[in-house]
Parts: structure tokens; C-alpha cells; sequence
């Protein structure tokens, strides 16, 4: 009787962890569906402003000088090689204990996946797709 007892409520625990994981994916889902920021690391060109995306004018021209210069460029590899040479990191920013969390130089990764994120067009991604954010966009589509 007692084991019966303890996987009963084992399977009510188990019910309710579930329960409480799908309705925060649905209230994240339903946020990014609105455009707004959901959280996590703040990219390089914004900072979060109670819990907004707001455009830092010293970071935005870092970001568009970037673009122009794999533009010039016309790959990742002599980008990279131009950012390193002109000492240009990836965001600085402090997280919520307070700490400084320095940039770091840009690879082939980083300066791909900062190419091609939505957000510096004024989007935000939504699962697989893209809907309007409510921050400033940083360069033209």
C-alpha cells in the first residue's frame, strides 16, 4: 500500500513538472510572438532597459562598421582577421550577480551568428519563424 501511495504521487509530481515547463514555453512563445525581449545575453548594438532591447549608439556603429567590413571583405575568415587588427570584441556587459562578463575577439562562429541575427533588422525569431520586435533596428534588411 505504501509503495502504491508513493508512485501515485510520484506520477502527480512528474504531471505537474511537466504542466509547469509547457505553460513557460507557451509565455515565452506568446512574448517573442508580441516582439518583445524574453532574456538571455544581450547582444552587441543593445542593452536591456526593464527588460526591453534599446539601441546603444556606440554599439550600433561597432555592429554596422562590421557589416561594412565583411561587405568590403566578402567572407568570414578576412573579417575576422580586420576585426582582430582593429581590437573589435563582442559585447561587455554585467549579468545579474554583478559581474563584468568581458567580450571576447570575434571567430568564424561568432561573426556568422552575429551576421545573421535577426534582431540588428528590427525581427526576432519566434521558433521557426520571424515576427516584428518591439526594439529599433540597427541596419537595413
Amino acid at each position: 500500500m505504501g509503495r502504491l501511495t508513493v508512485h501515485i504521487l510520484a506520477s502527480f509530481s512528474q504531471f505537474e513538472r511537466e504542466t509547469i515547463a509547457e505553460r513557460t514555453r507557451d509565455k515565452i512563445q506568446a512574448t517573442r510572438k508580441k516582439g518583445l525581449w524574453t532574456g538571455g545575453r544581450p547582444v552587441l548594438g543593445y542593452d536591456v532597459c526593464d527588460k526591453a532591447l534599446v539601441v546603444n549608439e556606440t554599439e550600433a556603429a561597432t555592429v554596422r562598421t562590421i557589416f561594412e567590413t565583411y561587405l568590403d571583405n566578402g567572407g568570414l575568415v578576412g573579417t575576422v582577421a580586420e576585426l582582430k587588427h582593429n581590437a573589435i570584441f563582442n559585447k561587455t556587459w554585467t549579468n545579474q550577480a554583478g559581474d563584468t562578463v568581458h567580450g571576447r575577439p570575434f571567430n568564424k562562429a561568432t561573426l556568422h551568428g552575429l551576421l545573421t541575427n535577426p534582431l540588428y533588422v528590427g525581427k526576432m525569431r519566434c521558433g521557426d519563424d520571424l515576427v516584428e520586435g518591439q526594439h529599433e533596428a540597427i541596419v537595413d534588411a
